[in-house]
């Protein structure tokens, strides 16, 4: 006997479960009030997939904002103790401007528009 040819061809998709693992989605399809096919097809459609790939390029330029943080981190430090240590003589444009560097710096390291500094802050 031949097989009919459903209207609508569809792929099968086999997965092994566990017990447990089959009791957890079928306890979710009927909490959502779906099928427990049309709850498979919607996880497995709108599933967040991160390849590993991306996880490498991603780690790298984590690794290098966190070196650049650092960096800025050192040179507000210095420029901290730098007033603490010369409170008399310190030069406020200057300080400034290393600020402004640092604002730069910042925007540059995270591709951020606009600026950091508000234009309140500069009067």
């Amino acid at each position: 006997m031949a097989r009919r040819k459903h209207p609508d061809p569809r792929r099968i998709f086999h997965i092994r479960l566990s017990n447990a693992e089959y009791a957890d989605i079928e306890r979710k399809a009927q909490e959502a009030d779906m099928t427990m096919a049309d709850l498979m097809r919607t996880a497995c459609r709108d599933a967040i997939v991160v390849s590993q790939t991306d996880t490498k390029v991603n780690a790298g330029e984590l690794r290098r904002q966190n070196y650049l943080l650092a960096t800025i981190g050192n040179n507000l430090n210095q420029l901290a103790r730098h007033v603490n240590t010369h409170k008399q003589d310190a030069d406020i444009l200057t300080l400034a401007l290393h600020l402004r560097l640092i604002a730069r710096d910042i925007q540059k390291a995270f591709s951020l528009d606009g600026e950091l500094i508000d234009e309140r802050a500069r009067s």
